[in-house]
């Protein structure tokens, strides 16, 4: 996408920026507040329930969060809604709804510098609940098979979150994040008596992740407005698998009610 090239352009270009500029003593600003995110990205799926064939197209992101700032660490909240249903293979469509829950507490880890500047980074345990469901369009007379798959996902993981000061109200901002161990729930055929709909899964059979880069911009105390870039990808391989990822371009907005 030709977004993504600029993105990494414009990246590239402040990382010169803060690297050079003299304002060496800048701290870095974890973002506290209410946070508001839309994204355009595309979305790619094989779900082995229905087809080994990939379906993909553009999926919409959304997503509301919450994050507190503590003494020696950061609660954070927030939830994650896609839906469409320009998902598709040739002339196939189907629609795909998914979404995320996700609260986690990130402790604060050991200094660290780059060019002069100080890194920190945020290291803690997270609990997700990741729900999945892919409706094909497909009307066959006759026939009354339940046409729809779905995958939930109760996970406990791991969150990291890197923050570096540029310049003065400008800092780049890395996460990751993704599910160790889970509850599974999966559409089986009813027909398979043998086959339990609820298992425990690991990061060997089953796995909800992603990764995000951007940059912020403090239009106040209060006020920040973010771009990033983020990958996300979801894994399930103890029924018929399940494999998606999505890219996407988005747009932040924070708003922290506690600062003067």
């Amino acid at each position: 996408m030709k977004n993504k090239y600029i993105f990494l352009c414009l990246t590239s270009f402040l990382l010169v920026a803060g690297v050079s500029a003299q304002d060496t003593d800048y701290q870095p600003v974890y973002p506290e507040g209410i946070s508001l995110e839309y994204g355009l990205g595309k979305f790619a799926v094989r779900d082995e329930y229905f087809s080994r064939e990939k379906y993909s197209g553009p999926l919409p992101y959304f997503k509301t969060g919450w994050s507190r700032l503590h003494s020696n660490y950061a609660y954070v909240v927030g939830l994650e809604v896609q839906n469409s249903s320009d998902i598709k293979n040739y002339n196939l469509s189907t629609d795909i709804f998914q979404f995320t829950l996700r609260q986690g507490f990130l402790y604060q880890l050991p200094r660290m510098t780059l060019f002069n500047k100080d890194l920190s980074g945020y290291l803690g345990p997270s609990t997700d609940l990741f729900f999945f469901h892919n409706k094909p369009a497909i009307s066959l007379s006759g026939i009354d098979d339940n046409w729809e798959s779905i995958v939930g996902l109760f996970s406990l993981g791991v969150n990291t979150h890197f923050i570096y000061p540029l310049q003065r109200k400008i800092q780049l901002e890395g996460k990751l994040g993704f599910s160790v161990v889970s509850v599974g729930l999966r559409t089986v055929d009813e027909k398979d008596e043998n086959t339990s709909e609820i298992k425990f899964l690991t990061l060997l059979n089953g796995t909800n992740g992603s990764t995000a880069f951007g940059i912020r911009y403090f239009l106040s105390k209060r006020l920040s407005v973010k771009i990033a870039y983020s990958l996300q990808m979801t894994r399930v391989s103890s029924w018929d698998p399940v494999i998606s990822s999505g890219d996407h371009l988005k747009a932040i907005v924070n708003f922290d009610l506690s600062k003067r």
